[in-house]
């Protein structure tokens, strides 16, 4: 390349960069008209409750409240109850295996209840921790939006 193409570019990507459009490694920002992953998954209530589960394991806490209704993420806050706030988290590493969704009967279209049984290996040092977890996740359909939310969350059993 010439000389004056590398100046050429790099004006231009100074320019980029300076409008906000990357990041200081040169990657793109995510883009507001994009399709969002976790939008996408809003219409299968299954695919809501799996990915609120991931992202408490993953403490992916924009996930998370993109997928709770207002009051449950409220009460999350109020609460502090984002599982790597618990005591017995700090400090190890997670990693979340054998998620299985069970659906209950609720008879409603827009409402749907999940028990939730997965594995967590709590791993600190070199000791490893294997934990059996059941929580229940109520996902319920804004009828405006079509969206699921997960509206209420609790934390059943964790051995």
């Amino acid at each position: 390349m010439g000389r004056k193409k590398i100046l050429l570019l790099l004006i231009v990507v100074m320019t980029v960069l300076a409008a906000g459009c990357l990041n200081e490694k040169g990657n793109p920002l995510p883009n507001e008209k994009a399709p969002d992953r976790t939008a996408l998954q809003q219409t299968n209530p299954k695919s809501v409750a799996e990915e609120f589960i991931r992202a408490q394991a993953n403490n992916n806490r924009t996930t998370m409240n993109k997928l709770m209704t207002t009051e449950l993420k409220n009460s999350f806050q109020e609460k502090d109850l984002y599982l790597f706030n618990n005591e017995a988290l700090k400090g190890k590493e997670v990693v979340l295996n054998n998620i299985k969704l069970m659906e209950e009967n609720t008879e409603k279209d827009n409402a749907k209840l999940y028990t939730v049984d997965y594995e967590l290996t709590l791993t600190e040092d070199t000791l490893k921790d294997v934990r059996q977890v059941t929580d229940l996740v109520f996902v319920t359909k804004n009828i405006e939006s079509g969206k699921w939310f997960v509206s209420t969350y609790q934390h059943v059993l964790l051995q």
